[in-house]
């Protein structure tokens, strides 16, 4: 079967169709017996049992981890009354963000398949067979450091039937995100506590298998480059410094604040590089690959980076701050009437920023104005990096061709040598886009100086039949 098991457009609220789940573990033998009365093929077992894994799964967090709704069966009953819902409604528990995520198919392909378990209950038919519940908490607990810098995902064995929560792909917590809460609870640890020692180790911030590497003595041919030394080195002096930072960093004012930061971030950034380098002209040892050096080193120093961003940001800079970008030339760009893409997209995108508080917000910036130097940094830099210079030079020409009350002019020829709707401009279309291109610039600049964590750029227009040439439909870009 292909699809999902079963598909309902809507579903009747009944006590029929709403019922609690009474199942706190899963009998193989019970779950064989129960599935033969459903009238279901036997191929679609598999997919019966992961919903019975699923539903005790998550029924077991919300008994072990969730808190309880104190209220009376009446008073569930009057709540669910006055908002004409279920009474099943009001009391199911309201899951966390973080556990409805989780890559559920990824943890149920790593469990016993159902003709394992089936060869399993023949071999011990005096017990009845009871799969071990999923631990959703624990496999949380493994995406929060130190757990999700180890290679422990690498040395578990995948074939038991028990999920451990080393065997999930993981990633830094909130220690190591710039938010108030990570930020107050990094400035408020006192350096003197063991624990303050313990957050500044390079193991926080290398996995066991970089540092183990680290430990490895120096090569003895005179000729060979010692880069994994040098990694070594790096990263101890970028923590080093880090520290030191964030310890004068109280006394310092507001503009030698946002200096400094931004010097330690781009220090981080070409350290990330200069370690790319050494590696790629260094001796590796017998039996390491270099790509996982490679990998490993770059998550190293984007672990220091998102540290030095938690500790060193402050309220209205880089503090959960998000900006929004924005330039009039944009809509310089007109197209024809009763196009997709028209200027009044642009406005629009606007109006929805500052409903929710880009301007009046002091962690949602409203940029109105892309600067001269982000232009010429488009147009002379990144853009004949894009597009062939005879391309670019010809478009260009076009367009200044153009009359200044025309628009919906061809810009460029389709694959079948006709100008298409979607290629249509006016004179202001060569300013659109290079400002369109500055904006991403700007964005890229803010974030990796810690000005803000995340950019939305409202520019026009898209530019996805732009192409490496002239012909953008037979480009190898395609748009």
């Amino acid at each position: 079967m292909s699809g999902p098991l079963f598909e309902y457009d809507t579903i009747e609220v009944s006590e029929f169709n709403i019922q609690e789940y009474t199942t706190d573990s899963i009998s193989i033998e019970q779950l064989e017996s129960s599935f033969r009365f459903l009238g279901l093929p036997k191929g679609v077992f598999a997919r019966y049992l992961d919903s019975h894994r699923l539903a005790v799964s998550l029924k077991a967090y919300a008994v072990k981890h969730m808190p309880k709704n104190r209220d009376s069966e009446d008073q569930l009953l009057a709540s669910a009354s006055l908002t004409e819902s279920h009474v099943l409604s009001v009391k199911a528990p309201i899951f966390p963000n973080v556990v409805l995520n989780l890559p559920f198919d990824y943890i149920l392909s790593k469990l016993a398949h159902p003709s394992d378990l089936a060869s399993a209950s023949l071999e011990n038919d005096e017990e009845n067979i009871h799969e071990p519940v999923i631990d959703i908490d624990a496999i949380v607990h493994s995406l929060s450091p130190p757990d999700c810098f180890g290679q422990k995902s690498l040395q578990t064995p995948m074939n038991s039937s028990c999920l451990s929560p080393e065997a999930l792909p993981s990633s830094p917590d909130t220690i190591f995100t710039p938010s108030k809460s990570a930020r107050r609870a990094l400035l408020q640890t006192d350096d003197n506590d063991e624990d303050a020692e313990a957050i500044w180790l390079i193991n926080k911030f290398a996995s066991d298998f970089l540092v183990s590497l680290f430990q490895i003595e120096s090569a003895v041919d005179d000729y060979s480059v010692d880069g994994i030394d040098q990694l070594g080195k790096m990263i101890t002096s970028l923590v080093s410094k880090l520290r030191q930072l964030c310890s004068a960093y109280e006394g310092y004012g507001i503009h030698k604040k946002i200096l400094e930061m931004k010097k330690m971030l781009s220090r981080c950034l070409l350290l990330k590089g200069y370690g790319e380098d050494c590696l790629e002209h260094c001796t590796i040892p017998p039996g390491v690959s270099k790509a996982t050096i490679v990998s490993e080193w770059r998550k190293a120093c984007e672990r220091i980076y998102k540290r030095a961003v938690g500790k060193l940001s402050f309220e209205g800079f880089g503090d959960g701050v998000t900006s929004v970008i924005t330039d009039s030339r944009c809509n310089g760009h007109i197209t024809p009437i009763g196009s997709f893409e028209r200027p009044v997209r642009l406005p629009v995108a606007i109006k929805g920023a500052k409903r929710a508080g880009a301007g009046t917000d002091r962690n949602v910036l409203l940029i109105a104005e892309v600067e001269d130097n982000y232009y010429s940094l488009a147009e002379k830099v990144v853009i004949p990096k894009a597009h062939k210079k005879t391309y670019i030079e010809r478009l260009k020409t076009k367009i200044h061709s153009i009359p200044p009350d025309q628009k919906g002019v061809p810009l460029t020829d389709d694959s079948d040598g006709e100008g298409g709707d979607d290629t249509m401009g006016s004179r202001g279309s060569y300013a659109a886009a290079v400002v369109g291109v500055g904006a991403s610039l700007k964005a890229v600049d803010m974030v990796v100086t810690g000005k803000c964590v995340n950019v939305f750029c409202a520019v026009r227009p898209p530019g996805h039949h732009a192409g490496l040439e002239l012909r953008p439909m037979k480009a190898v870009s395609n748009g």
